[in-house]
């Protein structure tokens, strides 16, 4: 009877998926090559107003600006008014970072909101690289927020794209009254070829939808080797440089 009991325990061991923490896991992985990119947007909501929309806006009625840091940080954000048209500005920062644990790498991308947006539809994240590597294993996502005065949940649906030259993810942003809003991509990537490779970068890119958008039009884009292109939604996202990790070493 014990006998049959042990194999049944260790049955059930097997069959528990084996759920590995990112966080956990990337300790004891190294930090080969970070960067950290802060983004300023300022949208007009109408351009009635022609003066400001000369002064702020393009075919989408927004301007992306890079910032420090410093910037990012002291910035004050919510609503503002020009010439009785409203504006809006909004803050992120965008990070793109390289790990290896002497196997392999892991690229790995995370979206911040400093102040949250007030379209919430579609958005896009992905990380761009070069024709030397591919993804080893599939696309790991997920969304985090906090409701003010609430607690926090993550979100894990979205809607993964492959490519030659990159990969990425659309997702429907969270409603509500939020206090944090945050947004995370990573895959492990393997060499395409016998060569030894001296260099690796990483292009984490991020796309916002500023009016609302379909699943379908969410899908429109590619990633490429300097980020995401968009396909014949450009009026419907902003936009801004990616943020490229660069390692030099040999693999």
């Amino acid at each position: 009877m014990k006998k049959v009991i042990s194999t049944m325990m260790l049955l059930s061991f097997l069959l528990i998926p084996n759920f590995v923490d990112a966080k956990v896991e990337e300790n004891n992985m190294e930090l080969v090559s970070e960067k950290v990119k802060y983004y300023k947007i300022v949208e007009v909501k109408n351009n009635i107003n022609t003066e400001l929309y000369s002064l702020y806006s393009n075919n989408n009625n927004y301007t992306t600006y890079e910032i420090t840091q410093e910037e990012y940080e002291n910035a004050e954000t919510g609503m503002s008014t020009y010439g009785g048209q409203i504006v809006e500005t909004t803050y992120k920062k965008l990070s793109s970072t390289i790990y290896s644990n002497g196997a392999y790498y892991r690229y790995k991308t995370i979206l911040t909101w400093k102040n949250m947006p007030s379209n919430r539809s579609y958005d896009i994240i992905g990380i761009g690289y070069d024709s030397t590597i591919s993804i080893l294993s599939s696309m790991v996502y997920s969304t985090t927020y906090c409701v003010t005065n609430g607690g926090c949940k993550t979100i894990s649906t979205y809607y993964p794209q492959y490519f030659n030259n990159g990969a990425g993810a659309s997702f429907k942003l969270p409603e509500g009254n939020l206090s944090k809003l945050e947004t995370t991509l990573y895959f492990d990537v393997k060499k395409n070829t016998d060569s030894t490779i001296t260099s690796l970068y990483a292009a984490a890119d991020y796309s916002h939808a500023t009016k609302s958008v379909t699943v379908a039009q969410s899908k429109k884009y590619s990633v490429r080797s300097n980020g995401i292109l968009l396909e014949g939604v450009d009026a419907y996202y902003d936009g801004m440089s990616s943020a490229v990790a660069s390692w030099y070493g040999n693999w």
